[in-house]
């Protein structure tokens, strides 16, 4: 079973290596998780990129190797660079660190390509999210605008795709989130309660969710969206109706219902 995980795990990225090798690839706090506690670094430089960094530090030394590389097989020094940026958040979380990678290194950027833990579909149903169905030409776009006072971005070749990085594994059968990606962030809620939940009732010891009737999301979208992935990526199936126990599952549950059956998956974009 942990070969089983831990091959689910890695499958998208080797679907992806065209994209990754011979680039800068940052991953952020949740994508690093992953990295170490299932993907192993001999795995990810063995995908061929040039360097592995934080996106949260990127920083213009971050091109040194790369500049090395390119100098011991005789290319010019005048090299251009790829970055391949891995994120666990909400594209529209991480724009401030997407953008800072991008700047620190200059018009030397001429490739950008941009892996989104959560599809489109995710972007559009999270009401805190300003971008719709299209969320990743919309975003190419808003980057597009916050870059074009650099020289030469104009022609910044700009690829964004959606690339499940959920399964952080524990040991052969237990796997969790990455503590550090939207769908466990946006799910702690205050005084130890789940997102939308209010605290339990002194008498009764029950808990409320707040978003009942009032149409706004619960907090679980995302962990819900990410729960399908896995089912996917693990090739199993979903009941269409899931069972459910306690306030918090009911909660989910009525996400997933709400949610398209997940396909199972051979290759990476899936999920």
């Amino acid at each position: 079973m942990h070969d089983v995980l831990i091959d689910s795990a890695r499958r998208p990225f080797l679907d992806n290596a065209f994209e990754i090798q011979g680039s800068i690839l940052y991953l952020d706090q949740g994508a690093a998780e992953l990295a170490s506690t299932t993907l192993g670094l001999p795995f990810i430089w063995g995908l061929g990129a040039v360097n592995i960094c934080s996106l949260e530090a990127a920083s213009y030394e971050d091109a040194n190797r790369s500049f090395m590389l390119s100098t011991n097989e005789g290319l010019s020094s005048a090299h251009t660079i790829s970055l391949t940026i891995c994120i666990t958040k909400l594209i529209t979380e991480s724009h401030p660190d997407i953008l800072k990678a991008v700047n620190v290194h200059g018009q030397a950027v001429t490739k950008l390509v941009i892996f989104s833990s959560f599809s489109e579909l995710a972007h559009a149903c999270q009401a805190s999210c300003s971008l719709g169905v299209e969320a990743f030409s919309e975003y190419s776009t808003l980057l597009r605008d916050a870059i074009k006072s650099i020289p030469s971005h104009n022609s910044l070749q700009i690829n964004i795709r959606h690339l499940p990085m959920h399964i952080c594994t524990m040991d052969a059968s237990t796997l969790v989130l990455p503590s550090a990606s939207a769908a466990a962030t946006h799910a702690r809620g205050s005084q130890g309660c789940v997102a939308g939940l209010t605290p339990p009732d002194e008498t009764s010891g029950s808990s409320k969710y707040e978003g009942e009737g009032e149409g706004g999301d619960s907090g679980l979208t995302l962990l819900a969206h990410s729960l399908c992935g896995i089912i996917a990526q693990l090739g199993a199936k979903m009941e269409t109706s899931p069972f459910y126990l306690g306030p918090c599952a009911k909660v989910l549950a009525t996400e997933l219902a709400n949610l398209p059956l997940p396909e199972p998956v051979t290759s990476a974009g899936g999920g």
